[in-house]
């Protein structure tokens, strides 16, 4: 009697159990969703500000997405700056302004639409993931060209761009320099930290981690976690990394920023921008102490 109550209790109990997980499951794929399934497309003001000096570069994913690119050319050029932007409000005309000051000192540069953004094709946002596939279609046709065959190529990303330029430069060793601001060190990370914000304790979080990593498997057909930044951080070794991050951002916070500068094998330096929030890449080269340190870096 007493073994058949256990085991119904037991059967009770691995039932909800499935139907937990599956209710979990289901409601991070559905948080999920709303923020990746979806096209951003600004069309900005900048793109006709800067006609004149912009030219235009088709290009095709490894995984067949078309993709766009703005680019900023000039002979012989100090080096190739390659734009990244980061997610829903921005596209690659958002870099323009930044695009144009790095090509007055003498930088061809290259502002990318990535996939499900701008002009590029797609509807599905990579969350720093996918996005390296575009990186790299840009690196081959820049690699294919001969003017550019003795020239250091930087990527210069911003929140999702810049854990895309980390994560590009961890595969491409023609990468020479990655300055990286405001990003993430991990999705799963931030969107614990989201949870957080909203007051849920540590074990509904830990709850929610294997589905979190369970989606993002799923949708992008890769690890997670081999592929997030805070892991491919110290890959770029010994190339120099610049990490920048504003001490009140309330979007990826500063702890992300130091987790991805503790991770790297003493290659990188981390600037913290005091008093500066998420977007603080829209004063970057206004003030001249950070425009040094940039400028500095590239050097």
């Amino acid at each position: 009697m007493f073994k058949k109550v256990f085991l119904i209790i037991a059967s009770v109990i691995i039932l909800l159990l499935i139907i937990t997980g599956g209710v979990i499951f289901w409601h991070v794929n559905s948080m999920i969703g709303e923020m990746v399934d979806v096209r951003v497309e600004r069309n900005g003001e900048l793109i006709e500000y800067y006609s004149d000096y912009l030219t235009k570069v088709e290009l095709e994913a490894e995984d067949g997405l078309q993709l766009h690119t703005w680019q900023f050319s000039r002979e012989s050029p100090r080096g190739i700056i390659i734009m990244l932007h980061g997610m829903h409000g921005m596209d690659a005309s958002s870099l323009l302004d930044l695009g144009f000051d790095f090509w007055e000192e003498g930088f061809e540069v290259f502002s990318l639409d990535m996939r499900a953004h701008g002009k590029s094709g797609g509807e599905e946002i990579g969350l720093g993931y996918t996005e390296v596939f575009d990186v790299t279609a840009l690196l081959d046709w820049i690699k294919e060209e001969e003017r550019y065959q003795d020239l250091d190529v930087f990527l210069f990303g911003f929140s999702m761009g810049g854990a895309t330029a980390i994560n590009t430069a961890a595969k491409r060793e023609d990468v020479s320099r990655v300055i990286s601001i405001a990003s993430f060190s991990s999705f799963e990370e931030n969107f614990a930290f989201f949870m957080r914000q909203e007051n849920l304790p540590e074990i509904i979080i830990s709850l929610y981690r294997p589905a979190i990593r369970g989606n993002l498997r799923l949708r992008y057909g890769l690890n997670p976690v081999e592929n997030s930044p805070i892991n491919n951080i110290e890959k770029i070794y010994p190339r120099p990394v610049l990490l920048i991050h504003g001490d009140q951002d309330d979007q990826i916070p500063l702890e992300q920023g130091k987790s991805l500068y503790e991770k790297s094998l003493g290659n990188s330096e981390l600037y913290i921008a005091e008093g500066k929030g998420h977007f603080l890449i829209l004063d970057l080269l206004i003030e001249e102490s950070t425009r040094d340190l940039i400028l500095g870096f590239l050097d």
